[in-house]
């Protein structure tokens, strides 16, 4: 049997605001002259819950050798979901790895340092003041603001991606469980049907017994009747 399939298709997601664009102008901004495709495709729904798998590629920079491309996957519940968290994966590790040339462009705000990876410690009663890790790894307040916004995004992510696997668990087993029942349920008739059949045998080898035991009992009077009509003689 074929496998399902579902819907696909592809777009740069420029039309609306969002990561795709600051992407792009990050990736304008040191000679890119093609803004990234994404491509999408539709799985299996986990229950009700439509999603999606989004793919993004960014070449090889030309001119920039140390620009070695990125091939980004994510999901969503929509493909515009999906980019979005592509092109933040990808900005994120832009940054990281090439945040000195990118220096007051699209993309200054972004830390250069994983955002998991920041341990950003404060001292009780000097949480109004940077603590250590902050000074060394942020070099202004907006920058401080993006690793907290960034922080509780890949958190959410996380508890997310927690809640879809189990979703998806949960919905396989209720199918495992629906085809189980079919199953069941198709021997259950087939059982129906044997039992119907030997009931309907049963019923007649009753009726021939009954007939059986009458034609006994028939001939039996007969027999006695003779006997009374020879001792009778």
């Amino acid at each position: 049997m074929a496998e399902p399939t579902f819907p696909a298709g592809s777009s740069d997601f420029l039309n609306h605001f969002g990561t795709p664009t600051i992407l792009w102008r990050v990736l304008n901004s040191v000679g890119y002259t093609e803004p990234p495709h994404y491509y999408w495709r539709e799985v299996e729904p986990a229950g009700t819950v439509q999603w999606y798998y989004v793919d993004m590629e960014i070449p090889r920079h030309e001119g920039r050798t140390v620009w070695c491309g990125w091939v980004i996957e994510s999901d969503g519940q929509s493909p515009w979901e999906g980019a979005q968290c592509a092109a933040l994966t990808a900005l994120i590790d832009i940054c990281l790895k090439h945040g000195d040339e990118l220096a007051g462009g699209p993309a200054a705000v972004f830390p250069h340092v994983q955002p998991e990876e920041a341990q950003w410690s404060q001292a009780q009663g000097s949480v109004l003041v940077g603590g250590h890790g902050e000074r060394a790894e942020s070099s202004s307040a907006a920058m401080s603001a993006m690793m907290a916004v960034l922080k509780i995004y890949q958190s959410r992510d996380g508890s997310n991606s927690t809640i879809m696997a189990a979703l998806r668990e949960a919905s396989d087993a209720q199918r495992k469980a629906k085809k189980r029942a079919r199953k069941n349920g198709k021997e259950l008739q087939e059982a129906r049907h044997e039992v119907g059949q030997l009931t309907e045998a049963l019923n007649t080898l009753r009726q021939q017994f009954v007939r059986a035991v009458h034609e006994g009992e028939h001939k039996h009077e007969q027999m006695i009747q003779l006997a009374r009509k020879k001792e009778a003689l």
